[in-house]
């Protein structure tokens, strides 16, 4: 399964996104968005050590019903940036509460998480998380539409070794306190009998090095990365795809080396990725080129991000998907520029093994091949689907597919194209190119399928 969205994230009170509503949901599933990565604060789930807000934690869970009705499934995090709004110097940031704040920059404040120094009540921060993430774990074990559980957002490695401290490889940390510390994590969630996927997370240097932090023994895990580049992260102006953009080339080799080096960790643990975290500008034609990096890993993503969220701490001055907070959702108050790119076909599941996948944004011609066989260590069900999600955005009149060792069993102006592959098929390509005089391509809340109930 791979999924596409955004994150959809309060830093400030009250600390969840309680403005969203179900407009917002259908603009995401009618635009193909099948994830959200949201999650709790952690100054909001436990405002004083050992004692848990579940009115909070409880109000986060129904929005991933929410989404949930519509098709979209959830990956949760408990966010911070920078540590925290205590840790004054050299800028606040957000997540962490004050009783958990044990260092004046967030630099120390990190060091004593690492080392789990106790807070006033005499237990160490580091183990009063991990006793949230049961908590929380035990709220959500029995939900399918959370795919899975981001442990930390964007670990720093504080001061304890020779290291940069700011987005730079620190192997040293990479292969000793952060991997203890998400084992901890993992026992955690499923001592509380949640078995979703755990993806943890290096540090965040935007794919310069290999990653070095090692697997786990449970096979429920993954790795989430986030990638920025720095050219187009903060930039306050913003272009259309299509246009000339020098900071997009300036971008072009930096991604380049950086998706190689995430492909190159993720095929030595043999695990998924999921880009958790990436764009917070309008640059399009520099999304466009994240987005096609990530689909021709066959990667899940979430851009950052839904909201403009012009008051919370640590965000971009030209993030979000809406154009105005303040006012409802809806494809008026959307950035279609950004839709545009976002909004794109793509094998949402594959039955098979994933060859390669190209599109042009120009002509809309989107190809997918395959091999008809599963990846090492799972089962291909007999009759099983590959299942593309074909925006009406794109394809406004209609499309064709034309299939190669196999056949298109879905409906014309489906906006999920299903394709069987033949029996004897060894590999199979499926091309999708616009057709004028086609059905009318459907939005998913038009065959009816979707709001679930």
């Amino acid at each position: 399964m791979v999924t596409h969205g955004f994150n959809v994230v309060k830093k400030l009170a009250p600390y969840y996104p309680s403005t969203f509503t179900a407009a917002d949901a259908k603009l995401l599933a009618n635009e193909g968005f099948t994830s959200v990565r949201t999650g709790f604060m952690w100054e909001a789930a436990e405002p004083s050590p050992g004692r848990y807000d579940d009115r909070y934690i409880g109000r986060v869970v129904r929005f991933t019903r929410l989404l949930a009705r519509y098709g979209i499934r959830t990956l949760l995090d408990v966010h911070q940036d920078l540590w925290g709004r205590h840790a004054r110097l050299p800028t606040p940031g957000d997540g962490a509460p004050g009783w958990a704040t044990l260092g004046l920059t967030f630099d120390d404040s990190f060091t004593a998480f690492w080392q789990n120094r106790p807070a006033a009540d005499g237990v160490g921060i580091q183990t009063r998380y991990v006793q949230l993430w049961r908590h929380i774990a035990g709220a959500i074990r029995h939900d399918p539409w959370i795919i899975g559980i981001d442990p930390f957002n964007e670990p720093y490695v504080g001061t304890a070794y020779a290291c940069d401290p700011l987005f730079a490889p620190c192997p040293a940390f990479e292969t000793t306190a952060l991997p203890a510390f998400y084992n901890r994590v993992i026992h955690a969630v499923r001592a509380a009998g949640a078995r979703q996927v755990i993806f943890p997370e290096t540090i965040a240097y935007n794919g310069s090095a290999v990653p070095t932090l090692p697997g786990f023994a449970d096979r429920q895990t993954a790795y989430s990365f986030h990638f920025y580049c720095s050219t187009t992260q903060n930039s306050s102006t913003a272009e259309p795809y299509g246009s000339d953009s020098s900071e997009a080339r300036q971008c072009k080799p930096t991604e380049d080396t950086a998706f190689t080096h995430y492909r190159t960790y993720l095929h030595r643990l043999h695990v998924p990725g999921f880009l958790g975290e990436f764009s917070c500008n309008d640059i399009e034609p520099d999304n466009a080129q994240v987005v096609d990096l990530a689909d021709k890993m066959f990667t899940s993503w979430t851009a950052w991000m839904y909201y403009t969220a012009a008051d919370d701490p640590a965000n971009c001055a030209k993030q979000g998907l809406l154009k105005n907070d303040a006012r409802p959702a809806s494809e008026r108050n959307a950035k279609q520029a950004k839709l545009d790119v976002f909004a794109e076909p793509y094998a949402q599941y594959i039955a098979g093994t994933p060859i390669s996948v190209s599109q042009n944004r120009t002509t809309h011609r989107y190809v997918l091949r395959l091999r008809h066989h599963a990846v090492p260590g799972v089962r291909l069900r007999r009759g099983a689907l590959t299942q593309i999600f074909i925006p009406a955005r794109d394809y406004p009149h209609g499309y064709r597919a034309i299939v190669r060792g196999g056949r298109t069993v879905s409906a014309a102006g489906s906006p999920w194209l299903l394709v069987k592959a033949d029996a004897e098929a060894r590999n199979v390509s499926v091309t999708v190119v616009s057709d004028a005089h086609g059905q009318p391509t459907k939005r998913p809340t038009q065959t009816g399928w979707l709001p679930l109930h």
